[in-house]
């Protein structure tokens, strides 16, 4: 582990459910002891495992080790 980097004990689990133009961003805003350890998102029916990417978000939320969630929605007024 390098100088300055957060030592695996004192990182936060974290889910990103939203992972359009917006969520990278949202995410972000997290901080930077978070790690994401799952995603959600319509768009990945092809590649939903259940596991790192989810397209319900409530087996997401079922997750043990997720302590904290990023939400990214579109703004009022967008489709």
């Amino acid at each position: 582990m390098g100088r300055g980097a957060t030592p695996p004990s004192e990182e936060i689990g974290g889910a990103l459910i939203g992972c359009g133009g917006r969520g990278p961003g949202t995410f972000g805003c997290l901080g930077p002891g978070v790690r994401r350890l799952a995603s959600c998102d319509v768009r990945f029916k092809d590649r939903c495992d259940n596991k790192e990417y989810y397209t319900d978000f409530r087996l997401l939320l079922e997750r043990q080790d997720i302590q904290v969630v990023a939400v990214a929605t579109h703004p009022a007024g967008t489709p």
